[in-house]
């Protein structure tokens, strides 16, 4: 696996969206049913389609942030906000970092590192069509070196 394109595939694309105006304690209740680290904050509506050939599901568009556990800490916890009344907009993250299908895994790893994040919403042609975390990245990876060292390993045996 190469590239985000490759990844969604295999993990699928449907992305969790939360609006800015829901609560915290909303959102964290949907991040916990669906064992999530991030939520995107999206004011636009899901779409059917295929937007790429290798990419299928529900589309959002109408990005304006992301929430994620850090903010819940950090912003929420930390600072002693009520979660049933402090709303998503108030404490998410407005600066979000995207990629797009087309984008090369090895570019987006150094992005979560220098930027330190764990997150990062794909976008094409506007719409949200996946969210990539940093474990994906890391299971990408470990296909990848495994199937190398099968290689290697059918290589030696072979000659």
């Amino acid at each position: 696996m190469y590239t985000v394109a490759e990844v969604l595939r295999e993990k699928g694309s449907s992305v969790l969206t939360i609006g800015p105006d829901a609560t915290v304690l909303d959102a964290a209740h949907m991040m916990n049913e669906a064992r999530v680290g991030s939520l995107i904050v999206a004011t636009g509506e899901p779409r059917e389609g295929e937007l790429e050939a290798c990419i299928r599901g529900p589309a959002v568009s109408g990005l304006v942030g992301i929430l994620t556990e850090r903010d819940l800490l950090m912003r929420v916890l930390a600072a002693e906000r009520d979660p049933k009344t402090t709303r998503v907009a108030q404490v998410m993250t407005s600066r979000v970092l995207t990629c797009q299908p087309t984008t090369p895994l090895e570019e987006i790893r150094g992005v979560m590192r220098d930027e330190r994040i764990r997150h990062m919403p794909v976008l094409d042609g506007g719409w949200i069509v996946g969210m990539l975390s940093i474990g994906d990245l890391n299971i990408a990876e470990t296909v990848t070196l495994t199937h190398t060292i099968e290689t290697l390993e059918a290589y030696i045996a072979g000659g």
